[in-house]
């Protein structure tokens, strides 16, 4: 018979059920171990928010509640690593346009896989409002209408966005140029 959870703390949850629980993230992540690591650190944050519903179960119940945490977490991670492979590949084709509409000579200073990196990195380094929309658009080949309809944002946000993300992308490309980052 389980533990009553009365007794139980997030200690006791984590230790008793860590092993099983990443076993089993490693399942579904397809044997991934940092995404696998990803998804029981998110799973057991779930707990840590939720000790005071928790404590009061039996172990079959924590287990449950564990289990749909995981298969939910390795879900969203494993959509994202597969959106963001997707992006990378889109990158290999489809970034040239991004600089050919502000700054043709950029392209001439930069090599493909440089260039690659550089942008990845300036669009990491961007307020999340544009680089979404930046990826939506260029990236994933969206028209702005479906990546407002898709936010939830009037057209005209969107719009405003991408040429205010361009612009900052480019502006920020720039001065890694005049600083002779790249």
């Amino acid at each position: 018979m389980g533990q009553r959870g009365g007794e139980r703390t997030f200690e006791s949850i984590y230790q008793t059920y860590r092993d099983g629980m990443f076993r089993y993230a490693q399942t579904l992540t397809n044997g991934d171990r940092s995404i696998a690591e990803d998804v029981l650190q998110h799973a057991f944050m779930d707990v840590a928010r939720n000790i005071h519903r928790l404590a009061s179960l039996e172990d079959v119940q924590i287990k449950a509640y564990l289990l749909r945490a995981v298969q939910t977490w390795a879900r969203k991670l494993m959509k994202k690593e597969r959106t963001l492979h997707e992006v990378e590949q889109r990158w290999e084709t489809k970034c040239a346009p991004l600089f050919r509409r502000q700054e043709e000579d950029l392209l001439d200073r930069l090599c493909v896989r440089e260039q690659m990196d550089t942008i990845r990195q300036a669009l990491r380094e961007m307020p999340e409002e544009y680089r979404m929309i930046l990826t939506s658009y260029y990236l994933l080949e969206e028209n702005l209408h479906e990546v407002a309809r898709q936010m939830r944002l009037p057209y005209t946000t969107v719009q405003k966005r991408c040429q205010r993300g361009t612009q900052m992308l480019v502006d920020q490309l720039k001065r890694k140029v005049k600083k002779g980052e790249l």
